[in-house]
């Protein structure tokens, strides 16, 4: 944590979700909330609290597969955070950033669909197909 300006009443620019599970070593963010914004993004992200303190979360820059890669055991520390957990952020511009809400997950079905692991029955599909030793050599399997 590190000492800085209260957080300012600044103009909302977007609100996005991070997402965590206790298994993995990264957070996952809301791409559709990176595309819009990529090109204003840093790779540091300066999420403010009303105390005049920060905390610096560290994003990957790659827009395919968006993640926080560093700083999230302060901030978890910090905002007494549950393991498998959504944040809700709102973004002021500059990459500021601001926790307004967190919600924790006890289920997969629960995940943004967003998520790697989101899991939406209504989108599985599921196919049953037969491989013989003349289908395996066809580049398709159906023509």
């Amino acid at each position: 944590m590190t000492r800085s300006g209260k957080l300012v009443q600044s103009e909302l620019v977007d609100t996005l979700a991070i997402e965590k599970l206790s298994f993995q070593y990264f957070l996952e963010i809301e791409p559709l909330f990176i595309r819009s914004h990529i090109t204003d993004l840093g790779k540091t992200w300066r999420i403010l609290n009303n105390e005049g303190t920060h905390h610096d979360i560290f994003f990957n820059k790659n827009e395919d597969l968006p993640l926080v890669i560093g700083g999230w055991t302060e901030l978890q520390k910090y905002y007494t955070l549950p393991n498998d957990v959504v944040i809700i952020v709102s973004y002021y511009g500059n990459n500021n950033f601001e926790v307004v809400g967190f919600k924790e997950i006890t289920a997969f079905e629960e995940l943004p669909n967003f998520h790697s692991r989101f899991i939406n029955h209504i989108w599985i599909y599921a196919f049953d197909v037969d491989l013989s030793p003349i289908t395996v050599s066809k580049p398709k399997l159906v023509e």
